[in-house]
């Protein structure tokens, strides 16, 4: 990320995924399904393999943001953000070469947040749009269509160098297509993610977060899962 000013940004993101299936390959909405070796002879398929792994470059995104208000003690500063994903992952074929959505897609929304003393509050509201529909929409793993995202987060310094989080975020979305079924046409997720930083010196942070599902979202499809980061960012 490059600052040309105190309150714009402008950053690049190059993102590399690697998938380990066993048994299993992705479906529709980012979801997995068994596999059994057995039924893909059937099939008359010559991959009969249990175990698939591959992997590469993901999408790569251009991204920047610029602080609208810096805020103050009575109201919070706002952000504007924009994101284009641009179709450098793959998007279709074997499904352990999957890495991304196979269409351009442009994000963008505001986030505020506000601090008092040790407390801070935060939030952003965004929608995302893709530009075309991926190929072979069916077995498309990623590709999410038109949706709508949110995210809140509470933080506490626990002391100069630490601080505790817990936030939530969620997406809502609607595939546009003739060769989705209007049942599949709708997904959703919630997550509820934990989180620790350490500052160890100025500029420099280094946080662990993870993240569950507390269940599907009623009426949409959703996959449930598990996540575990390790963030470092430091400033140069």
């Amino acid at each position: 990320t490059w600052f040309p000013t105190a309150d714009w940004t402008v950053g690049v993101l190059l993102p590399a995924a690697l998938n380990d299936l066993d048994r299993a390959q992705w479906s529709g909405q980012g979801s997995i399904k068994p596999v059994d070796p057995l039924d893909l002879e059937e099939l008359g398929s010559s991959d009969t393999a249990p175990r698939q792994t591959g992997g590469g470059l993901s999408d790569v995104a251009l991204r920047t943001s610029w602080i609208a208000t810096p805020g103050d003690e009575t109201w919070p500063a706002i952000a504007w953000w924009g994101n284009l994903t641009c179709p450098t992952g793959r998007g279709q074929g074997r499904a352990a070469d999957q890495t991304g959505t196979g269409v351009f897609q442009i994000q963008t929304g505001l986030s505020a947040w506000q601090r008092w003393e040790a407390f801070e509050l935060s939030g952003s509201l965004g929608a995302s749009a893709p530009l075309g529909s991926a190929t072979g929409i069916q077995n498309a793993a990623f590709f999410l269509g038109r949706s709508l995202l949110a995210q809140a987060q509470g933080s506490v310094d626990l002391s100069e160098s630490w601080s505790l989080s817990l936030g939530t975020l969620a997406f809502r979305s609607a595939v546009d297509s003739p060769d989705v079924a209007p049942s599949a046409a709708t997904m959703g997720k919630l997550k509820l993610v934990g989180s620790l930083e350490w500052r160890p010196a100025l500029g420099w942070s280094m946080r662990a977060s993870y993240g569950a599902d507390p269940g599907p979202v009623p009426g949409l499809n959703a996959m449930t899962d598990q996540t575990f980061t390790f963030l470092t960012t430091r400033l140069l």
